[in-house]
């Protein structure tokens, strides 16, 4: 049995094939399968799989009708036998050590391992991406788990791609976690969030590792359309819904469920930021951006309405959140805790002015919203 399974779905990349393959199997360790998934790709990508599985017994091949990404990886996925799995995309490549640095890395016990990458574009210097947290990082208890979804995942403090990260096969198969099919309606735009979210519900050990190991091609011109963006909320609703039914599943997983309305809120907070990060939207733009488009999705406010938490409760979560985030979801938890418009409005309008100083301490904020869940609020028409 091989130590590594890495799969690679493949579909008209046949400029980039080539260089891809190599990288595997010009790795430092070499106890690995490479399962190519041509995914009815129209062009000779189904041949050059073909010539590279005839020269070396390593590459095993697997020619399917077209069916996107996820359909792709889970036909890998269901053909590995590797104790880890490694995701490496057709048009990217790894760095020489990449497997090398995994495996001796995840035999110390991991469930997972999260690694850096360069990004770059034909003709341009490559970029080292960094995160904001690395280490060792212990999830023994429920609680804690819940804290790195919410917390570091959805945050995107470690990213949420797939393919810098390798995973236990052993684990996946205990689950039977397997990527979204063609029919959800978030497949094809958060299908590697959706795997993080569920395989991470299960992860009791981690490392993120300082260590650029992958290489992630950007092809130019692949900017998203203004009009999608109304879309990729609603995508983020059926993702919510998708991730939800997974958690109920599981019994390690029922403080995730209770806590739902938290990752729900952050998942569709997550989409609307990446829409807007690169814009130049102002903050006070972007609040506003997430009362309007979000105040629309049926499931957000039904999650919304759900285990309203204490003010004793919120204090340690607020203090623990990055400014941003701090301030989306206290708005949420007003919206939600008080029904009441004109007195939510009126709350609302302090609070945002509060936020106008982007340097007040996370625990300011914290007593602040304490005092006025606390305090009865009096509407004077």
């Amino acid at each position: 049995m091989p130590k590594v399974s890495v799969i690679v779905p493949v579909y008209k990349v046949e400029p980039f094939l080539r260089c891809c393959v190599d990288s595997v199997l010009s790795q430092t360790f070499s106890d690995f399968e490479l399962i190519l998934v041509d995914d009815g790709s129209p062009d000779s990508c189904g041949a050059i799989c073909d010539e590279y599985a005839a020269r070396d017994s390593r590459v095993r091949v697997v020619h399917k009708q077209n069916g996107g990404v996820s359909e792709a990886r889970n036909t890998g996925l269901n053909l590995a036998v590797g104790e880890y799995i490694s995701f490496l995309d057709s048009d990217d490549y790894m760095q020489p050590e990449l497997l090398q640095t995994v495996v001796e890395t995840m035999d110390t016990g991991l469930d997972l391992l999260i690694f850096r990458h360069y990004r770059f574009c034909e003709g341009k210097m490559p970029q080292a991406v960094p995160f904001e947290k690395y280490g060792l990082i212990q999830l023994t208890e429920e609680a804690e788990r819940a804290d790195f979804i919410v917390k570091d995942l959805l945050t995107y403090q470690v990213g949420w791609e797939v393919w810098n990260r390798v995973f236990r096969r052993d684990l996946i198969q205990a689950y039977s976690l397997r990527f979204p099919n063609r029919s959800m309606a978030f497949a094809g735009f958060a299908e590697d969030l959706y795997f993080n979210l569920c395989y991470c519900a299960h992860v009791r050990k981690l490392i993120v590792l300082d260590k650029c190991l992958y290489n992630y091609r950007i092809h130019s011109g692949s900017v998203m359309h203004q009009n999608e963006k109304k879309r990729k909320l609603n995508i983020s609703n059926e993702l919510s819904k998708a991730v939800l039914h997974y958690y109920q599943q599981f019994d390690d997983c029922q403080m995730l469920v209770q806590d739902f309305h938290t990752i729900h809120y952050m998942i569709t907070a997550s989409r609307v930021m990446q829409d807007y990060r690169n814009t130049g939207v102002s903050a006070c733009e972007y609040r506003r951006i997430m009362r309007g488009e979000m105040a629309d999705l049926p499931f957000f406010e039904e999650q919304m309405s759900k285990q309203l938490r204490t003010p004793e409760e919120l204090k340690p979560m607020v203090s623990r959140w990055d400014m941003l985030e701090q301030l989306a979801f206290i708005r949420y938890l007003i919206d939600g805790r008080e029904k009441d418009f004109r007195v939510r409005t009126k709350i609302l309008n302090r609070f945002y002015g509060l936020l106008q100083d982007d340097c007040l301490p996370a625990q300011v904020l914290g007593m602040w919203f304490e005092q006025q869940l606390k305090r009865p609020i009096v509407e004077n028409t």
